[in-house]
């Protein structure tokens, strides 16, 4: 018996502005040539000249960069594109070397409005706990209380679905009782913003690129290290009296590389903030962020993802 797929297809914004892609080297063909933006998850450009784009290389993630001449590489139609649009790939003149990482800015087209993937989860849920219709899924009084549970990409989903108010339903009611957030570490994700990449994680790989670790951090309100800011992650449950009880669980991973001790700390570092009064965290010491199996028996790459992008 074939599984259901669950999905939702948003949208587009006809609406253009700024956008970056992040990629290395190993993510490119296999000359280190081109790379597809849209095979790879990102926006095409909005036309093919884009002169004002910027190509920059980074040696490491505290790397400022260097950004190549923009003679030095076009926006170019790709092997793996039948429509041949020169919108969705970039080309180089040179190889790339390896080990090399780049950050390309340029002007996209029709977002995404991601946004509405929270806002679908909010009211199938809401849906899910009505007692006043019954359906194939629910009867009336079957849900007295609902918990969810994410991990790692999922759980900062959940981090993120809380911050933005939407465990408060449209009739103001609460929508999740509880959560159990496993390895989240204290970041959110790129879930509801215009060009988000709702599958793009970061991590101690590439969270230099790619801005998911976002402020607030902890529960309770803390500053911003710019000063501009003083805002908690549970924020407007609070002030809409939806604020779920939930359950962090830590792997060492999270404090490694997840910025985990911003749930516990001022976004300065140098003060301790205690979680909301209905919020556990349980930290596992020497867990890894998630178990892979014959990690030792594959060679140079496992899960996709070679192995010297790994350190």
């Amino acid at each position: 018996m074939k599984s259901a797929e669950f999905g939702l297809k948003v949208p587009l914004a006809d609406v253009h502005g700024p956008v970056r892609a992040t990629f290395a080297t190993d993510d490119m063909t296999a000359d280190h040539k081109a790379f597809d933006l849209a095979e790879n998850g990102f926006y095409c450009a909005r036309d093919a000249k884009q002169r004002k784009a910027v190509l920059r290389t980074q040696k490491s993630f505290d790397d400022s960069g260097t950004i190549l001449r923009r003679n030095t590489w076009h926006l170019a139609a790709t092997a793996v594109d039948k429509n041949n649009d020169a919108r969705r790939g970039i080309a180089l003149d040179q190889a790339a070397p390896t080990n090399t990482y780049f950050s390309l800015v340029y002007e996209g087209e029709k977002p995404a409005v991601a946004g509405l993937g929270e806002a679908a989860f909010r009211d199938f849920v809401s849906y899910l706990r009505d007692r006043k219709e019954p359906s194939t899924i629910t009867r009336p009084g079957d849900a007295n209380a609902i918990f969810e549970f994410g991990y790692s990409q999922g759980s900062r989903f959940l981090r993120d679905f809380v911050y933005r108010g939407f465990n408060t339903g449209t009739d103001g009611t609460r929508v999740f009782d509880g959560m159990l957030i496993a390895t989240a570490g204290a970041g959110r994700g790129s879930f509801n913003h215009r060009y988000a990449l709702p599958s793009e994680a970061g991590n101690s790989v590439m969270s230099g690129l790619r801005a998911v670790d976002l402020y607030p951090f902890a529960d309770l309100p803390t500053p911003d290290i710019d000063g501009k800011g003083n805002e908690g992650l549970l924020d407007r449950a609070t002030h809409d009296h939806t604020v779920p009880k939930i359950v962090y669980i830590f792997s060492s991973s999270e404090y490694w590389a997840r910025a985990g001790s911003l749930i516990q700390t001022t976004t300065d570092g140098k003060n301790a903030v205690a979680l909301d009064a209905d919020s556990r965290l349980y930290y596992f010491s020497g867990v890894p962020h998630a178990l892979r199996r014959g990690r030792f028996h594959q060679g140079r790459k496992r899960s996709g993802i070679p192995l010297q992008r790994q350190r």
